[in-house]
């Protein structure tokens, strides 16, 4: 809002978060809402898939996957795949949880077969890779220009 005042700035209004297109940011950028926004959204997508597990096949399932929860995991991972450890665990949890639902491994099943064996990546390294593709595009002179 514009101050009326001599001096002509603006003030601005102090929010604990905000809400951009797809991603919170709080005011200390620790991304546990983000964390925690997009955390709901994988949980409630992988309890409906869990009931379609037995009606469909795994691939199925698979792409079901990859077209509801892994952009989720995937927006924006440059911007907040730095986050702490303790956050970003939430979502590896939720990661092997669905790959033991679509391929009715136990709870306590190891979970790297079970990536290896559907080629996804789980949350930390989808950070990584992505920002080893960046730089590469910066090196290579591929990236858009400011």
């Amino acid at each position: 809002m514009y101050d009326n005042s001599a001096n002509g700035f603006c003030s601005l209004e102090l929010k604990d978060f905000v809400k951009f297109p797809g991603i919170v940011i709080d005011c200390n950028l620790k991304w546990k809402l983000h964390i925690d926004f997009i955390s709901l959204k994988i949980s409630k997508t992988i309890g409906i898939v869990s009931r379609l597990g037995h009606f469909v096949p795994t691939e199925t399932l698979l792409m079901i996957c990859h077209s509801l929860i892994m952009p989720y995991l995937s927006y924006e991972i440059c911007v907040w795949g730095r986050a702490a450890k303790s956050y970003k665990s939430k979502l590896l949890v939720l990661q092997k949880r669905a790959l033991q639902l679509f391929y009715f491994a136990p709870s306590d099943a190891h979970a790297i077969s079970l990536f290896i064996e559907s080629k996804i990546l789980p949350v930390n390294v989808i950070y990584f890779d992505t920002i080893a593709n960046l730089m590469h595009d910066i090196w290579k002179g591929l990236a858009p220009s400011l």
